[in-house]
């Protein structure tokens, strides 16, 4: 029986410095050259985790940006895009405006993430510019956010609870659209990311099933937009330092992301040593 292992990257796989660790490395590239099906479900983007996986010899699609895309690391080629109708990016620009918040708006072109904001309103965001910057082809500030000729991906807003809570909850009223809002592993808010309905965590974790053919799946988790994979999954564990919810709904809690523990527990699973 073929089992595929999917986890998250950030606050599940990575370190809390948000790297892979030389053993994580270790054990799962040992594991692949035996035969795992082992991938990836973040909400990263391929710009954004290529460098973090680039110690991995990952040999089958990942799930990128909550689903939106499936990107094959091999032949370094997106399988899947799903990018949100121009009505509905344009109502969700309504809606960011409406509650006076100024997102970052991915778009897809000829293989490229460009990225386009109007201001920052705290320094999470800054922060997430600064750490960005480079790593896309375009980043630009515009004085207003347009969807015209554009094929827009993804909303990605970093705010407090407070203000993010009635915006998320507007926004997953609409039709067309999926949204998550979770507390981000690094910086002291949320993230609300906003993408087409067509794009998931489960539905990528499907995809590559299926193209795996693979018999199972097992999954990793540790926060609020791992949930719905977590129980699509055959089977399904979270991190103890995961979220309540999460570990409240898991099959089983592991240990840290600080101490290699999807790697190791992995490790156990596959070679039958539980």
């Amino acid at each position: 029986m073929k089992t595929l292992y999917i986890t998250d990257l950030d606050g599940t796989f990575l370190n809390p410095d948000g790297n892979v660790t030389e053993t994580s490395a270790s054990l799962i590239n040992k594991m692949i050259d035996d035969g795992l099906l082992f991938t990836v479900a973040t909400a990263r983007s391929r710009v954004s985790a290529s460098k973090i996986l680039n110690s991995l010899n990952l040999n089958i699609p990942v799930v990128l940006m909550n689903g939106v895309f499936i990107f094959d690391p091999v032949k370094e080629k997106y399988l899947s895009a799903n990018p949100i109708s121009e009505e509905k990016a344009e109502e969700v620009i309504k809606i960011f405006e409406k509650h006076c918040q100024t997102p970052f708006m991915f778009s897809f072109s000829k293989g490229n993430i460009d990225l386009q904001y109007t201001a920052f309103s705290n320094k999470a965001q800054e922060d997430f510019y600064e750490e960005r910057k480079h790593k896309y082809k375009k980043f630009q500030k515009v004085s207003d956010l347009s969807v015209s000729g554009k094929s827009v991906v993804y909303f990605a807003n970093l705010v407090s609870y407070e203000q993010g809570k009635p915006l998320f909850d507007e926004i997953s009223h609409l039709n067309g659209v999926s949204a998550v809002f979770y507390e981000d592993t690094y910086y002291d808010c949320w993230y609300l990311e906003v993408f087409s309905d067509k794009s998931s965590k489960p539905g990528g974790m499907e995809f590559i099933k299926k193209y795996t053919n693979a018999d199972k799946t097992v999954a990793f988790g540790d926060n609020l937009n791992d949930i719905a994979m977590l129980k699509a999954a055959d089977y399904c564990c979270a991190v103890s330092n995961g979220r309540k919810e999460v570990r409240d709904i898991a099959d089983r809690t592991i240990g840290s992301n600080s101490d290699d523990a999807v790697a190791k527990e992995i490790f156990k699973m596959f070679y039958g040593k539980q």
